[in-house]
């Protein structure tokens, strides 16, 4: 599975731009550097994110063969979870699951028996309209408005290349919130000239880190 599943990502960097690589990360829920770091260093994720990652790219094109050779019940199951109609947690209990393991096993292929069979089948059923609903929006995925886009390979940065830079960028924020702390105005003057709006988004953006 792996390794078709990197050989599709693969393909998909060389053809990629910016935008795309903000695609990918936004459907399966990570930072653009984790998608660069699968591309990269060929470690893929687990779980959720791994299925999220799978119908991604069959959906923009790029067959698995790893879902080609899972039951339909197990791939329909799958695209209910990646196009978010139901959650994982949702779907534990309803298909009478102790965790999600034993969900993402059965997404992948195997463990499902008889009795939850018949409950999944009752499931997609039942959302397959909203499910083919999500599938036409996602192919309808507009184009951004820049023309010129950059392509991936072009702008590709190493995982190294790419932590030494934050590290440096971090190291220049403090520097400037020194100099914050030195304006005359305080902090407002300084919010007031930067924009509230700005400055909220960055303070969003960094919450992760602390």
């Amino acid at each position: 599975m792996s390794n078709n599943l990197q050989e599709a990502l693969m393909r998909f960097s060389e053809k990629a731009s910016l935008h795309d690589l903000i695609g990918i990360a936004d459907f399966t829920k990570v930072t653009s550097a984790t998608v660069l770091s699968w591309i990269e260093q060929g470690i893929h994720p687990k779980g959720e994110t791994l299925i999220r990652l799978q119908h991604f790219m069959v959906n923009r094109g790029y067959p698995l063969e790893s879902l080609k050779q899972v039951p339909a019940p197990a791939y329909k199951l799958g695209q209910l979870i990646a196009f978010d109609v139901l959650s994982v947690d949702e779907l534990v209990a309803r298909l009478g699951y102790s965790n999600a393991t034993a969900l993402y096993r059965v997404v992948q292929g195997s463990g499902l028996v008889a009795d939850r069979a018949a409950v999944l089948e009752g499931l997609v059923d039942r959302y397959k309209d909203e499910v083919q609903a999500q599938i036409v929006a996602f192919a309808r995925t507009p184009e951004p408005e820049t023309k010129q886009l950059v392509p991936l390979q072009q702008a590709f940065l190493s995982i190294d290349v790419l932590s030494d830079g934050v590290q440096s960028a971090v190291a220049l924020l403090d520097n400037v919130l020194d100099l914050v702390d030195m304006e005359p105005g305080g902090l407002e003057g300084v919010v007031a000239r930067i924009g509230r709006r700005k400055l909220t988004r960055l303070a969003e953006r960094l919450m992760p880190f602390v």
